[in-house]
């Protein structure tokens, strides 16, 4: 009975002019109706913790609850899927049929959550998307460093946030880290760049993510502006 009902909605999704809404509407239904653990999307191993951690503590993207997201796994797209994010080990987790299992990260190619669109980079692993207008590919590593701690009985994990940011800009994959390393890479625009840091200084101490985004959006402009 599943494999004729997968049937009917596969011709459907072959079939039926896809808008966004649609798309998503659909392959959400098909997951349903034929239950995840019966599509792609369950192929990985079991997840065991292996860095417990206590209280608020933890290792995860934004929380270590499951919440809806989007994935594109073995080249499919997968909708409404509860799924977190382990940072520190650098794996995207799934919940499904009350098991959490670890998605083959080769077989990732990118994921949305918590309105973070992520991609599997070749190099870095996971990493968010702070820009994307090419030529100018500007990335945000989530990084957790964890330091051992030991009490009475057990073996546990205290997390920080560690964060990294990275430009890939004409084959290159440059780390970003202040000032000076954007001056580096774009030595022409030296004037701008110093204008942009000193006009942006709030901005800068208050969300980095949204500093760089709009610095990226200058240098595009700059480029592509004929001298």
């Amino acid at each position: 009975m599943i494999k004729i009902i997968a049937l009917i909605l596969f011709f459907t999704l072959s079939t039926f002019s896809q808008t966004d809404s649609s798309e998503q509407t659909l392959y959400t239904l098909f997951d349903k109706t034929v239950g995840a653990s019966n599509t792609d999307i369950s192929y990985g191993a079991i997840h065991t913790e292996k860095y417990k951690s206590l209280d608020n503590d933890h290792q995860y993207f934004k929380s270590k609850q499951f919440y809806l997201g989007k994935i594109n796994y073995q080249q499919q797209t997968f909708f409404n899927v509860s799924v977190k994010y382990n940072v520190a080990q650098d794996a995207l987790l799934v919940r499904i049929d009350n098991q959490t299992i670890v998605l083959e990260s080769n077989l990732v190619s990118n994921f949305t959550l918590h309105n973070c669109h992520f991609i599997n980079h070749s190099i870095l692993g996971y990493v968010a998307v702070i820009s994307d207008v090419k030529p100018l590919q500007f990335y945000k590593k989530h990084n957790k460093n964890k330091v051992k701690k030991l009490n009475e009985s057990y073996i546990y994990y205290k997390f920080s946030d560690d964060n990294k940011y990275y430009l890939d800009y004409q084959s290159k994959l440059f780390s970003v880290s202040s000032k000076k390393d954007i001056i580096k890479i774009f030595p022409t625009y030296k004037s701008d760049v110093k204008k942009f840091y000193k006009t942006n200084k709030s901005l800068l101490k208050k969300d980095l993510d949204q500093f760089y985004k709009k610095l990226i959006i200058l240098l595009d402009k700059e480029i592509k502006t004929p001298k």
